[in-house]
């Protein structure tokens, strides 16, 4: 089996989308079924190998960011014109090639006629259309059912949740075959084992204190940093001062639905703003965190608490589908909506040491139910249907 992967989503900065598809990337590398496995980088196309490997390069992570904080830019039509420059290289580039598939992992693919596999993560767009850039949203709910109806196009997904999100949004799937390939948990990386030195040199790095809450996620409306905000703000004194509040990840966009109830925070030194986490820093920042928070408005897994719980740190989540099916009982909930119910929670969690406790040991047990491993071999009868 021959196959082409469009890895344009894994340059720059990794976030979800990127994360996810590198290391499912990885292990498809060890497979047999798959001989031939290549990648368009945006201008070439390259080996898996070689593609895996130039990932590293601090020099092309960083212009692709400039790159992408470009096309986010005010000029109209930028991330459009961008989108239309790597369609059109992309098919140059293909078009003498004859691959038996091409799997485009972020939602909508590079007009390629013949077999093709997508992943579609969620189905936020259209359940929660107000949470994304514009631009962003009308392009999808206009590309992506054009996409799903295609019935020779093999859909992926992440969740059973998300599974059931698309048949009620897209009726073309409702007697089609979706495959679920959830992520793994890397716990040779996110372990309660970190060493000392480790942790220490992330505490360092990042000024941080002995204990505090966490929060690490792409800073955009749909995490609900505002009501995490509002919950901590409504603590006693003494807990936000023990515990104060760390807030880590990429700017996103929408940041004024946020942004001045983080800064008055931030200026009474009740909460601190660390920015974007290397990849190696993240399994010991976690670590390090005495509760993980993550009260999103809907996600399509959950891959950033289960990581968090895999260190055993505990973990405060949102009372949603698709973080009930990812976490279990490995965590405990709160109503998103409701500023009472995570405050309430968060205070819980912050005051009961034997609660924490408990959950840091059920955290590393369900982290191994999910492998990359396991996610590679669901991609693999994926692709067996497509071809």
């Amino acid at each position: 089996m021959r196959v082409l992967w469009n890895g344009v989503p894994m340059l720059g900065r990794p976030t979800g989308v990127g994360r996810y598809s590198r290391m499912l990337l990885k292990n498809l590398l060890t497979r047999a079924e798959v001989q031939e496995l290549a990648v368009f980088d945006g201008v070439s196309v390259r080996a898996a190998e070689e593609f895996d490997e130039a990932l590293s390069s601090p020099r092309q992570q960083n212009g692709v960011d400039r790159l992408r904080r470009f096309a986010r830019s005010g000029f109209p039509g930028m991330r459009a014109l961008a989108r239309r420059l790597v369609k059109s290289r992309f098919q140059a580039l293909v078009r003498s090639r004859n691959w038996d598939l091409y799997h485009e992992p972020n939602f909508v693919p590079l007009a390629l006629t013949g077999r093709q596999c997508v992943t579609v993560y969620d189905a936020s767009f259209w359940r929660y259309p107000q949470f994304a850039p514009r631009d962003r949203t009308k392009w999808l709910l206009t590309a992506l059912p054009l996409v799903l109806a295609d019935p020779h196009t093999v859909v992926f997904t992440i969740s059973e949740f998300s599974r059931q999100e698309l048949r009620e949004f897209c009726p073309s799937l409702a007697n089609r075959p979706i495959t679920v390939a959830s992520p793994g948990v890397d716990t040779t990386e996110f372990s309660p084992l970190i060493p000392e030195e480790q942790l220490a040199r992330v505490r360092a790095k990042y000024g941080l204190p002995g204990q505090f809450a966490l929060f690490l996620g792409t800073l955009e409306p749909r995490k609900n940093l505002r009501n995490l905000l509002d919950a901590f703000a409504q603590l006693p004194s003494s807990l936000q001062e023990e515990y104060p509040l760390v807030v880590a990840g990429m700017r996103g966009w929408k940041l004024d639905s946020f942004h001045e109830r983080l800064r008055s925070l931030e200026g009474c030194g009740k909460t601190r703003v660390v920015g974007y986490v290397e990849q190696g820093d993240i399994a010991p920042l976690m670590r390090s965190a005495s509760v993980f928070c993550f009260p999103s408005w809907y996600e399509g897994f959950g891959l950033p608490p289960l990581e968090a719980a895999a260190t055993g740190t505990a973990v405060l989540c949102s009372d949603i589908p698709a973080l009930r099916e990812a976490l279990g009982n490995a965590c405990i909930y709160c109503e998103p909506a409701s500023v009472e119910s995570i405050s309430q929670a968060l205070e819980r969690l912050l005051s009961d040491s034997a609660l924490r406790e408990q959950l840091c040991q059920a955290g590393p047990a369900r982290a191994n139910l999910f492998t990359w491993e396991q996610c590679a071999e669901r991609t693999i009868s994926g692709y067996r249907a497509a071809a």
